[in-house]
């Protein structure tokens, strides 16, 4: 009886005691089941993210080159990123609540100041004025958004490896314009078989694939890769040859310095946890070996063609450039000559340059960029708006000084490669996808340290934040859909003044549109000999010479002299240009005979 009633007493305690923990089990199920449900459901920013780095790149016309809107591609990513950023202030003001990360104030600092700066420092070409402010304040738009959507370190690792494979996608594109001479139409052209990918700028892709490369590193110690389905694994090793063998091909040496300093801080700082996953890492390892390999043999036999291609300007060049730079700077050192004045500011000091150094031997080409982004801003910002940059550089090291060890060397160097980048080129305005990668990836460094905001605004008050975000998404979605129409329109061949005056409308491309129409009705009236055309143009160049001021406008300018009879203003603008532009033959031609 003694033992019945133990057990009558003791075994449903049991009992109870294995309901209870097998309820518990089926709780620890069903919570991880709420855990993995929303990650395998993707949100909006991840679906818009995913547009912005595995769609809108790929989109290819033939177009009249240059930089910015002027490349349909870039057009193409302002779009998806015009959508996030509004759609990401609308979230703010369904909320009331405002994310920022910790050292924001740091980040906020540069447009300020360089805003700032542009304002007291003039402005003289409004256009390109306006549109390099909202370049940088629509980018901050952009970076602000990002917090707001509370991405999970599960979802931006997928949102890591989206741009892993964006970098794999574009190392194929290269391969195939390495392998035909023939490509289709809805393919960038390339030079001398060069592996572009849809950058058509060798360099820019050398830095996409170096910065996709570290986060590669980052993700095969991250649970996302290491446990997840094998066929990212084997996407990761497929990526890690491919992209070893564009880089290697490439001959940029811009991406090999950035594989020499980055690869030791991404190493160092996930080593630990490298030796955790050493068969996925060695694996790597022999992927990365194999694509340089190849890129080196005689896959790569016109790697000397291809370093000349990759760098652009020498290195005597860019000395040259920044000499000049120099120059110009000290005359306005505080504020600068004004955001949008490079171009005009520059050329003109290049001659001054000749008068003082005449055995000088400066770049012959039209320079629209000094080939170094710090100096770049001090020429047309000051101190003033480079104050800001190193503002921002403060914050940014503050923030990876916060991290842990395992990822503080990671986050460095996943922003050194188009840090360099910006040091000897210009990335941002030849790829708008490197301006939000470097944006995206300023973010996952700063995330961490986010701080929610409660603001106390009235009702009112955030139904016109929501208004305000819909026109403007709205209108921006709206000028970047006539900017692609125009440039589709001024890519056709034998496009008539008439049909180039149509597109005249469009303010980003109004001084381009400009230009290609008073040189098409100049040369018309060369044929026809209409001499009021020709006056025209005389006039219009006279004014339009310090927004471009290129050999060819001298040229056209001092022909245009010419076929009215006035030697002395053709002689005037002749030897303008040739100040600027020693080397140019026609130029020379036209100086030799002024002198007769």
């Amino acid at each position: 009886m003694i033992k019945a009633s133990s057990w009558t007493e003791v075994q449903p305690t049991r009992i109870v005691g294995r309901i209870s923990i097998r309820q518990g089990n089926g709780k620890r199920k069903k919570d991880q089941n709420k855990l993995k449900t929303p990650f395998n459901k993707w949100k909006p920013i991840e679906i818009m993210l995913a547009l912005l780095f595995l769609v809108a790149p790929f989109y290819y016309h033939a177009h009249i080159g240059g930089t910015g809107l002027r490349l349909p591609n870039n057009i193409m990513v302002w779009i998806v990123a015009n959508i996030i950023g509004w759609y990401s202030l609308y979230l703010f003001a369904t909320r009331a609540k405002l994310s920022l990360p910790k050292y924001f104030r740091y980040i906020i600092a540069f447009p300020i100041l360089a805003t700032i700066s542009g304002f007291i420092s003039g402005v003289d070409n409004p256009i390109e004025w306006l549109f390099r402010l909202l370049f940088i304040w629509c980018g901050l738009l952009f970076f602000i958004g990002l917090f707001q959507h509370k991405l999970t370190q599960g979802r931006i690792d997928r949102l890591l490896f989206i741009i892993v494979i964006s970098a794999l996608m574009q190392a194929c594109v290269g391969i195939i314009q390495m392998s035909f001479n023939e490509l289709p139409i809805w393919f960038p052209s390339s030079q001398a078989q060069s592996p572009y990918g849809m950058f058509q700028q060798i360099n820019n892709q050398a830095t996409y694939q170096v910065t996709a490369l570290i986060i590669a590193i980052f993700l095969i110690t991250r649970p996302y890769i290491t446990k997840g389905a094998i066929w990212k694994r084997i996407t990761i090793l497929v990526f890690f040859a491919l992209t070893a063998f564009i880089i290697s091909y490439s001959g940029s040496r811009i991406a090999l310095l950035a594989v020499l300093i980055a690869l030791p801080f991404a190493i160092k700082g996930r080593w630990q946890l490298l030796n955790k996953n050493k068969q996925l890492a060695i694996a790597s390892a022999i992927f990365v070996m194999i694509g340089v390999g190849l890129g080196q043999s005689g896959l790569g036999n016109a790697s000397d063609k291809m370093a000349k291609i990759a760098d652009g300007y020498s290195a005597s060049a860019r000395l040259g450039i920044y000499a000049v730079s120099i120059d110009l700077i000290k005359e306005k050192p505080l504020f600068g000559h004004g955001i949008g004045n490079f171009r005009y500011k520059w050329q003109y000091e290049k001659a001054d340059f000749y008068k003082k150094h005449p055995d000088a031997h400066l770049i012959d080409q039209y320079v629209t960029h000094p080939h170094n982004e710090l100096l770049f801003w001090m020429i047309e910002g000051g101190v003033v708006a480079v104050a800001g940059i190193f503002i921002l550089i403060a914050g940014i090291l503050l923030s990876i000084k916060g991290k842990n060890r395992h990822r503080s060397g990671i986050y460095l160097a996943l922003l050194i490669p188009i840090a360099i980048h910006t040091q000897v080129e210009l990335p941002f305005y030849i790829s708008s996808l490197h301006w939000f990668l470097a944006l995206f990836l300023l973010f996952v460094l700063m995330k961490a340290n986010t701080k929610e905001h409660q603001l106390n605004l009235s009702f009112v008050a955030l139904q016109v934040i929501k208004l305000f975000s819909v026109v403007m998404f709205v209108i921006g979605t709206a000028f970047l859909m006539h900017s692609f129409w125009v440039n589709k329109e001024l890519s056709k061949k034998n496009t008539t003044v008439a049909e180039v005056s149509k597109t005249s409308s469009n303010p980003y491309f109004y001084d381009i549109v400009e230009s290609m129409q008073m040189k098409s009705i100049l040369s018309h009236a060369f044929k026809s000999h209409a001499i009021e055309d020709i006056e025209l143009f005389t006039h219009w160049a006279e004014s339009f010479l310090p927004k471009e001021p290129s050999a060819q406008l001298f040229i056209f300018l001092a022909m245009a002299y010419q076929e009215l009879d006035k030697r002395a203003e053709m002689c005037r603008t002749i030897k303008v240009g040739q100040s600027i532009y020693p080397n140019d033959k026609s130029l020379i031609d036209g100086v030799a005979n002024c002198n007769k």
